[in-house]
This record gives C-alpha cells, sequence and structure tokens, in this order.
C-alpha cells in the first residue's frame, strides 16, 4: 500500500468536532466537521441557522450507534469494520443497514462501499460455499428502500445467479417473503432466461388414482 496521498489529504482533518448523538440510549460519536459534511444530510444541518449548527449537535434518535459507528469508521479510513467470517447473515444484514443509512443521510460513495462490500461476501467462499443474504436481509430491503433502488436489483440479480428453490419453501414457513421480492424474482426469470418453446403433453399434468378411485362412468364395458 502506498504511504504518499494527495496533499490536500492533509486539510481533511481541520476544524471543528461535531458531536452526533445516535440511538435511543443516545451514544456519542465526535466526528470532525469537514469530513462529516462531505454528506448533504449533514452539510445542511450545519449551514442554516438551526439548532444543530450553534451547538454542534446532531441527534440521530432512530439510527442504530454500530451501524453509525461503521460509517465513521468510513469516514476515516475507507473500508468498513465488519468481516467476521461468519454465515449467520449478520454481516449481509449490517452491510445492507449501512446501505440504507447512507440513503437517509444522501451519501452515495458510503452507499456504492456498501454495493462493494456485499457482492464481496457473495463471492468470496466461507467455508468451500458462497453465501446468499437470507430472508432477514431480503426483508430489511424490502421493508426500508424505494421500488427502484438498485440494492433491490442486486439481491434479485444474486438469486437469479443461483439460489435453490427450496429456500424459498422453507423461509415461507419462518417468515413472510416479500411479495416484492418475489415478483421481481419472476419478472427477472421470466424475462431474461433464453427458454425454449416445451412440448407440452398433457398426460404429464394428470393426477394419478391412488388406486381407490371407482372406475369412470365413461369407461366402456368389455
Amino acid at each position: 500500500m502506498p504511504v504518499r496521498v494527495a496533499e490536500n489529504e492533509k486539510y481533511k482533518f481541520r476544524g471543528d468536532l461535531l458531536k452526533v448523538v445516535v440511538g435511543e440510549q443516545n451514544e456519542t460519536f465526535n466526528v470532525h466537521e469537514n469530513l462529516i459534511c462531505t454528506s448533504p444530510f449533514f452539510d445542511k444541518a450545519m449551514s442554516g441557522p438551526w439548532q444543530e449548527s450553534t451547538q454542534k449537535t446532531i441527534r440521530l434518535p432512530d439510527d442504530e450507534p454500530h451501524i453509525f459507528a461503521i460509517y465513521v469508521h468510513w469516514l476515516y479510513y475507507g473500508t468498513l469494520p465488519m468481516f467476521n467470517n461468519k454465515t449467520d447473515n449478520t454481516e449481509c444484514l449490517n452491510i445492507l443497514k449501512a446501505y440504507t443509512f447512507g440513503d437517509k443521510v444522501l451519501d452515495t460513495r458510503f452507499q456504492n462501499t456498501a454495493i462493494d462490500a456485499l457482492v464481496e461476501t457473495w463471492t468470496t467462499p466461507v467455508d468451500g460455499k458462497h453465501w446468499y443474504p437470507g430472508l432477514a436481509a431480503i426483508q430489511y430491503v424490502y421493508n426500508n428502500t424505494s421500488e427502484s433502488s438498485p440494492v433491490r436489483k442486486l439481491l434479485v440479480d444474486m438469486y437469479v445467479s443461483g439460489a435453490q428453490d427450496s429456500w424459498l419453501r422453507r423461509w415461507e414457513k419462518q417468515g413472510s417473503i416479500p411479495q416484492s421480492f418475489l415478483l421481481d424474482l419472476a419478472s427477472k426469470l421470466l424475462g431474461e432466461q433464453d427458454r425454449p418453446k416445451p412440448n407440452f403433453t398433457a398426460s404429464d399434468y394428470y393426477i394419478r388414482d391412488s388406486g381407490n378411485v371407482k372406475a369412470s362412468p365413461h369407461k366402456k364395458g368389455s
């Protein structure tokens, strides 16, 4: 890794610290104002004649401190501290929460970094297997993003590429699968798959007799 960076990087940490109070327990983070105000959300909060601007304090009561901590780490280091090498889908869910936080604070660079991280987790095998975002991750995305969100398209593309139908059947018993996800999945499969025209044989769809069914009245006798 090179030790030299752009000359103007030396001014990154210049200026006042901004206090950000996050979550129900009021966890406090101190972040350089010049750094965090690259986000239009924070820049607007600190630019007007608002209480936040005069007190150098912003409150985010509805956000999770550990997700904001990921954002702060990214602001300073450009990386996401969430790699855990586990298969319980926690990492995927945190990445997606980070993505939606980036949407809230209008930081598209952070969102794109989250997308990079999601693709990295999917393409990097754990125990020799590729792990997909699970039901909780899909529910979170479809409950917290707009219909046109690119992350929805990414999840659908992942599942079209190699997911198993048994997963959907298992999830149906565990909880509600977002109907919008199923519709997106079906649309992708129907719209882009190179499907040959089938040669239908009616008997392939017959209901098979169990052996206890009486003879049909239309059957001719001998």
